[in-house]
C-alpha cells in the first residue's frame, strides 16, 4: 500500500480502503480461478457520505455524514454484472439503499413483475438496460 496522507486520520482511511480492495480481490480472485466470475453478479455499495471530522470530503455537495444534505446522503457504488451490464455504464437516476432488495429478488428470480417490495423499487432495468429509474424521491426518518 501507498499511501502518503500527512494526517492519521487519512492514513487510517487509507489503510481501511486498502483493506477493502484487498478482500474484494481475493474474492474476484476465487471467483476468477473456479470459473465463476463471468457468472456473478458483485454489488457494491457505500452507505453515506464521507465524514469531514475524519478528513473527508464531499466536495462540491454541501454536508457530510449524519446531515441530510448531499454530501451527507449521496454515495457510490457499481454493479458487476459481465452477462447484464454494459462494461463502464454509468447510471445517474436515483437509488435509494431500501432498493437492492427488491432489484435483488427480481434479478435472482427472474421475475419482472416485480416491482416494488415495501420501500423499495425493483431498479433492475435501470441498471441493466439504462431505462429510466422507477425512484423520483426518497423519505428520510431522522430522529434525534
Amino acid at each position: 500500500m501507498n499511501c502518503k496522507q500527512k494526517t492519521e486520520d487519512r492514513r487510517l482511511l487509507c489503510g481501511m480502503v486498502n483493506a477493502v480492495d484487498t478482500a474484494v480481490g481475493d474474492v474476484v480472485q476465487y471467483l476468477k480461478a473456479n470459473g465463476l466470475y463471468d457468472n456473478t453478479i458483485i454489488i457494491f455499495s457505500s452507505d453515506n457520505g464521507g465524514a469531514v471530522d475524519f478528513g473527508g470530503n464531499n466536495w462540491p455537495l454541501r454536508g457530510a455524514k449524519f446531515t441530510l444534505w448531499e454530501g451527507g446522503t449521496r454515495t457510490h457504488g457499481f454493479v458487476h454484472a459481465p452477462q447484464h451490464v454494459q462494461k463502464h455504464a454509468v447510471r445517474e437516476d436515483l437509488f435509494h439503499v431500501v432498493d437492492w432488495y427488491a432489484t435483488i429478488m427480481a434479478m435472482a428470480s427472474g421475475e419482472s413483475d416485480i416491482d416494488q417490495y415495501g420501500d423499495g423499487y425493483n431498479q433492475w432495468d435501470m441498471i441493466t438496460k439504462g431505462t429510466k429509474g422507477k425512484r423520483n424521491s426518497v423519505v428520510y426518518n431522522y430522529a434525534q
